[in-house]
């Protein structure tokens, strides 16, 4: 389980066995408004109330993409099926698909 906080954290907390968290990622100063996991696990995306959303190796916590394309937050973001591409949709009224480069 993830979650962000209004400091502009991302929290992982094991819930299946300890129940503490597990991983902490300081993004920037922003508060996370989204976080949301890839099909397989591997990515961990966040969002803040600026509209920059940021990929991370959800295991390592190391960011491996910016995608700074939107102007205001999010009102949705979802992986496709095979983890290609993020859709990301928000309140500056355009939506994205992007490419991740790498994990």
């Amino acid at each position: 389980m993830a979650g962000g906080t209004k400091e502009g954290t991302v929290i992982v907390w094991d819930v299946q066995q300890s129940g503490k968290s597990v991983l902490k990622i300081k993004t920037d100063d922003s508060p996370i408004l989204k976080v949301g996991w890839n099909p397989n696990g591997a990515l961990l995306m966040s969002s803040n109330e600026v509209g920059t959303v940021k990929l991370f190796h959800s295991e390592m916590g190391n960011c491996v993409q910016i995608l700074p394309d939107h102007t205001r937050e999010l009102v949705s973001a979802a992986f496709n099926y095979t983890s290609d591409y993020l859709m990301t949709a928000s309140k500056d009224k355009t939506v994205r698909i992007h490419k991740h480069t790498s994990i």
